[in-house]
């Protein structure tokens, strides 16, 4: 599992990439094996990479940029 660094200001470092705006935090959570769909959720969002509205099911950017954000939160040192 790569290390995951908070640095403030909505900036991370996982493994050596530096994450530094929130729409690359779905991208850095796939990083550490996750992916944009969660448990239960049967939409499968093939028409996003979370950085746009799922046109299936009408998941939003932000619900999905949150969902990264608070697993990489989970995994900060």
């Amino acid at each position: 599992m790569l290390n995951v660094k908070y640095i403030g200001g909505g900036q991370y470092v996982v493994g050596a990439r530096y994450i530094g705006t929130d729409w690359e935090y779905p991208y850095a959570a796939s990083l550490l094996g996750y992916g944009i769909r969660r448990r239960g959720e049967k939409c499968e969002h093939r028409g996003t990479d979370g950085t746009v509205d799922c046109s299936d099911c009408g998941k939003t950017v932000s619900q999905f940029i949150s969902e990264a954000r608070d697993i990489l939160d989970r995994f900060a040192e």
